[in-house]
C-alpha cells in the first residue's frame, strides 16, 4: 500500500466564512473575484489576510511600476515544501507543493506523480535546462492565478518562452509580461513595448494596458 497524503484541518473559529472562502478564492485560484473595498465585509477580509500573513491592504490587481510582487507560497518559509534545482549551478527555487500543483497540471503531475509513477516528496526535482529567474517569475505568475501582473526580465526571456510552453500555459493566461532590451514605460492607460513589424523588424509601439 503506497503512502497517503493526510489532509490537515485548520480550525478558525475568528473568522467569518464568506471572508476566508473570498480570500482564497483571489489569492489561490484563478477566479475573477471582486473583493470589497468598505463596510464589515472589508473587515472580515483584512483579518483573514492578517491572520494567512498576506499584507493588510494588498489587493489582487497591478501593481505600480516600482511594487516588488511577492506571494506567501514562495516567500513565507512555513508553506516551502517543495524545491526545485534549477539550471547548470542547480539554484533553489522553493515553492509550496499543493498550492502550485493545484495551479498547472503538468506540475501535478511532477509534484504529485501520476497513477503509475510515485513522487518521493523529499527529494528536489532537478531543472538543468531552464533558468532560474525564468522559473521564480512564472511559477510566481501561476500561484498569483493570472491576477497580478509579472515581468520577466530581459536575461531570462528566452528560457521563460519555453517554460510556459512546457507547462502548457499561455503568456496571456498568466499575464506574463516578457521584458525587452528596451525599457518597458507606463504612460497613462497606454504602455511602451517592444515589438515585431509586419516585416519582422523589432519597434517601439504604443499599446494599451490590460
Amino acid at each position: 500500500m503506497g503512502d497517503e497524503t493526510q489532509a490537515q484541518k485548520l480550525e478558525l473559529p475568528d473568522l467569518n466564512p464568506e471572508a476566508v472562502e473570498t480570500v482564497l478564492n483571489v489569492f489561490c485560484t484563478r477566479k475573477s473575484v471582486e473583493m470589497p473595498s468598505w463596510g464589515l465585509k472589508f473587515k472580515a477580509v483584512e483579518m483573514v489576510k492578517q491572520k494567512f500573513g498576506i499584507a493588510v491592504g494588498v489587493k489582487a490587481e497591478a501593481p505600480t511600476k516600482k511594487a516588488k510582487v511577492e506571494h506567501p507560497a514562495m516567500a513565507d518559509p512555513r508553506w516551502l515544501d517543495a524545491t526545485f534545482l534549477v539550471g547548470p549551478k542547480k539554484e533553489e527555487v522553493k515553492v509550496n507543493r499543493a498550492l502550485l500543483a493545484s495551479m498547472n497540471r503538468v506540475l501535478c503531475g511532477i509534484l504529485f506523480g501520476t497513477g503509475h509513477i510515485s513522487v518521493d516528496p523529499a527529494k528536489p526535482i532537478e531543472w538543468p535546462e531552464f533558468d532560474a529567474g525564468a522559473v521564480r517569475q512564472v511559477f510566481l505568475a501561476l500561484v498569483q492565478g493570472g491576477k497580478l501582473e509579472v515581468v520577466v526580465p530581459v536575461e531570462s526571456v528566452e528560457s521563460a518562452k519555453a517554460l510556459v510552453e512546457y507547462l502548457l500555459e499561455t503568456r496571456e493566461s498568466l499575464k506574463l509580461y516578457y521584458d525587452t532590451p528596451f525599457k518597458r514605460e507606463f504612460l497613462g492607460e497606454f504602455m511602451l513595448e517592444n515589438r515585431e513589424d509586419e516585416k519582422g523588424q523589432e519597434t517601439l509601439t504604443f499599446v494599451r494596458g490590460s
